[in-house]
């Protein structure tokens, strides 16, 4: 699944990885993938993803905790705000599953 919103840089040849459009593996994970928003509020989330189909989703970076991001998934005629932390280099959302890049903690979560 990929968002039509904006992709967080121009100029940059995006390739297919896992399903995503994403920049070329040379880049930093999720930077230029189409589902990744960067500094992005929350009331924006809402009203980009409006209407909020099930499933649809983006990756924003957090407002609360700096440095860290935030899963915005549409569920259920709502948006869900799920906090992604790193700890030991590694993203998880439950401090239970560790993931070492954000791609992989999209397949699994969404």
């Amino acid at each position: 699944m990929v968002s039509d919103g904006s992709i967080a840089c121009q100029s940059v040849q995006l390739e297919l990885v896992d399903g995503f459009l994403c920049s070329p593996s040379d880049t930093p994970d999720a930077v230029f993938c189409s589902w990744y928003h960067g500094n992005i509020s929350r009331d924006d989330v809402e009203k980009l993803m409006a209407p909020y189909e099930d499933g649809l989703f983006l990756v924003r970076e957090s407002a609360n905790y700096p440095g860290d991001y935030t899963l915005c998934v549409a569920f259920e005629g709502k948006v869900e705000h799920y906090h992604i932390s790193i700890k030991d280099n590694q993203l998880t959302v439950d401090d239970e599953t560790f993931f070492s890049n954000m791609v992989q903690l999209v397949e699994v979560r969404i």
